[in-house]
């Protein structure tokens, strides 16, 4: 056998493999029997291609198709792929039911009893559809009368427990306590109420006069419609007179006069802000002054320096009336010849004992 020939029985070989992988994927066996029925439902949510198909359980085949029914588009068409190994009686039923709780769905062939010869269910038939709920899927059909009754008795005991315990005073629990709050409550709104109701019985009289006068003064005003049509009119009259009035030049001379008024504060504040820095360094210039190293804060805190110089200051001014009194005394200091000094009587130095 040549190399190309087993390449072709390989290849052939492979993709009769892949078919039947992919026909056995989606639920169908090639090289198994089968038998092909058709069921309608009136809603098929959560059924998908390849949803299993059972008998007590047993998984019997898949769902081949969904499609839309051509006989009816408010119904939906199924076709099914069961073991055709097994008879079916044409009464079976074809029942869409839960696969569990989070399981999606399947359908479930049911019938009584198995058949032989003509009372079998061919290929291609139709078999009954219906579809059954969560519950009863999952506890059968005939068991829910039972089930519903267990139900029943098992919620009115735990009601009537739970009735006990809220109604037993001397159980404390916050679901006690919020129950008797709320009986306090709602007898505080039934008091609130006769309250309310007893009020209300003893001021229907005020309530009465209230009313009548109120319909009296409706009849007042009614009567006095006229004059406050008349003043109304009044009114109409005085406000085109106003209009009339140059009231805009008014208004604009005012909002000039502001407009100045408010240049003036501006140039005022200006003022009043350089007269606050002048004042802060002048207070900066005092207060280094006072607190300084410098000469006018010696001047101002040093006593003894302001003696001396107080007394500098004197001698200064007596060697000026000296000068001035006796001017041969310093003629010596330009080379010229005096007179020997004769000191006065009345010498102002000798007078002030310095």
């Amino acid at each position: 056998m040549s190399r190309e020939v087993k390449l072709g029985i390989l290849a052939i070989l492979t993709i009769a493999l892949a078919i039947w992988a992919y026909q056995y994927v989606k639920g169908k066996n090639l090289f198994k029997k089968t038998t092909t029925f058709y069921t309608v439902f009136d809603n098929v949510d959560q059924l998908t291609v390849a949803s299993p198909v059972s008998i007590n359980g047993y998984n019997i085949g898949t769902v081949l198709d969904i499609d839309l029914n051509p006989s009816n588009t408010k119904s939906i068409l199924v076709t099914m792929e069961v073991d055709g190994n097994i008879a079916y009686p044409k009464s079976t039923q074809a029942l869409l039911m839960s696969a569990g709780v989070v399981g999606g769905k399947m359908i479930a062939l049911e019938f009584d009893k198995r058949c032989t010869g003509p009372d079998c269910a061919k290929s291609g038939d139709t078999l009954q559809g219906k579809a059954v709920g969560l519950i009863e899927s999952m506890i059968g059909e005939g068991n829910i009368d039972n089930y519903s009754l267990a139900v029943k008795q098992s919620v009115g005991s735990a009601l009537d427990t739970l009735l006990k315990t809220l109604s037993d005073k001397e159980i404390d629990s916050p679901i006690n306590q919020s129950l008797h709050q709320m009986q306090m409550t709602m007898q505080n709104l039934a008091s609130a109420t006769k309250t309310m109701d007893s009020f209300m019985k003893s001021s229907y009289g005020d309530l009465s006069a209230t009313m009548s006068n109120m319909a009296t003064l409706s009849n007042s005003l009614a009567s006095s419609n006229e004059q406050i049509k008349n003043l109304l009119n009044n009114l109409d009259a005085i406000s085109t007179e106003m209009r009339k009035v140059q009231i805009v030049p008014t208004i604009e001379a005012t909002n000039g006069a502001i407009t100045q008024a408010t240049s003036l504060m501006q140039g005022l504040d200006s003022t009043i802000s350089s007269s606050t820095e002048a004042f802060t360094e002048l207070s900066t210039m005092l207060d280094k002054m006072s607190n300084g190293d410098g000469t006018l804060t010696k001047l101002m805190n040093d006593d003894q320096l302001y003696d001396n110089i107080e007394l500098s200051t004197q001698n200064l001014n007596l060697l000026l009336q000296d000068l001035r009194l006796n001017p041969r005394r310093y003629l010596r200091v330009f080379g010229k010849k005096s007179k020997e000094y004769v000191l006065p009587e009345d010498d102002p130095a000798f007078k002030s004992g310095n």
